[in-house]
């Protein structure tokens, strides 16, 4: 698929920003890609977000987007569409494709390292291969060990077979995302199957390409960064936030498209995402309600231990379970919730500012 290209800055997939919660900063981005355009207005403006991580192919500190090549333009691209959804987020940039789209599998591994030792949160990869590759594989483990967030496309095959899935989509810890229209429809060449997590928008997407110039492109490369940016605004509300946390949050709010994609019925992930009310879910919570059952009662106060001291799920947010407004979970907090639910202590919460 080949870009439209325009001179014309425009947002056309803002998410509704003026209204969002989070912008997404402090938390680091890793582009694995074909590098990005650091000198385009839209990054020369907010150069102190974004970030040379390596690069893989010329082995050297200078992570730019090369031009001359059919997959040129794809990084700057990707970091575009994140931009737009989460444009406090600081982006770094990992060249591991050519301008022909090129890459070896060991050095995406490396890469994928390389951006956890620079602190990246989350990591995007509108890559695939065919196939599974271990080194990259290996490199995914480690990441989300650490709790990175891991996404990717899930590919333009326009195909169900499992057997045709584009890795590291196709592993099962990393977030695979399909593409959909403006309608909310299955793409034409978006894959689908059960191994899509969500969709996002893919098509006529708008972003930064190469020079100045900004383009229109259709792709599951350009929807998988559209996610990432989301869980970006999330894990700037609450940064303590897991990778699983923030997967299942997104699963849990997207918005089912099965009834308007009736041939592709329970093969289009948990949905189209949605952000706001991603986003809800982490600033909506009542205080003390740690296992989010709406009530607070004895049993968060066990939550909470279990979270402390047996390896149990955090609350989510973390803030529903810090009842005593010290920025951390500890014993404290269930003694606090103990001493309100049978000693008529203070509300979790009460004297937060």
């Amino acid at each position: 698929m080949v870009p439209s290209k325009t001179n014309q800055p425009r947002q056309r997939f803002h998410f509704q920003a003026h209204k969002r919660s989070s912008t997404g900063t402090a938390v680091k981005v890793g582009i694995i890609d074909t590098g990005l355009n650091f000198e385009h207005p839209q990054f020369a403006a907010r150069s102190s977000h974004v970030h040379s991580g390596f690069d893989f192919v010329d082995n050297d500190a200078d992570a730019n987007d090369e031009p001359g090549g059919v997959a040129s333009g794809h990084g700057t691209f990707v970091a575009g569409a994140i931009a737009l959804v989460a444009p406090g987020a600081d982006l770094y940039a990992y060249r591991t494709l050519d301008t022909l789209g090129r890459g070896n599998g060991y050095t995406i591994a490396r890469a994928v390292v390389k951006a956890v030792e620079d602190g990246c949160r989350i990591i995007n990869l509108s890559l695939g291969l065919r196939g599974h590759h271990s080194a990259i594989h290996d490199a995914i483990d480690f990441a989300e060990s650490l709790g990175v967030v891991v996404v990717a496309a899930a590919g333009n095959d326009s195909t169900g077979d499992e057997n045709l899935f584009p890795f590291p989509a196709l592993k099962s810890s990393v977030i695979a995302v399909a593409a959909v229209d403006s309608l909310n429809h299955k793409a034409d060449f978006s894959n689908w199957g059960n191994k899509v997590d969500l969709c996002a928008p893919g098509t006529r997407v708008y972003a930064p390409h190469l020079d100045t110039l900004y383009a229109w492109w259709d792709g599951t490369s350009f929807a998988a960064p559209m996610v990432a940016g989301v869980a970006a605004l999330m894990l700037s509300i609450d940064s303590s936030l897991t990778a699983d946390a923030i997967d299942s949050i997104l699963g849990e709010t997207a918005i089912d498209i099965d009834a308007i994609n009736p041939l592709y019925a329970g093969e289009l992930g948990k949905g189209l995402v949605n952000p706001p009310a991603a986003l809800a879910a982490l600033t909506d919570f009542v205080c003390g309600d740690a296992n989010g059952t709406n009530s607070i009662n004895i049993s968060d106060a066990i939550y909470v231990i279990n979270y402390i001291f047996a390896g149990g799920s955090p609350p989510v947010p973390t803030l529903a379970g810090d009842c005593d407004c010290s920025g951390s979970l500890t014993i404290s907090d269930a003694v606090f919730l103990i001493n309100f639910v049978f000693a008529g202590g203070d509300p979790p919460c009460g004297n937060c500012q």
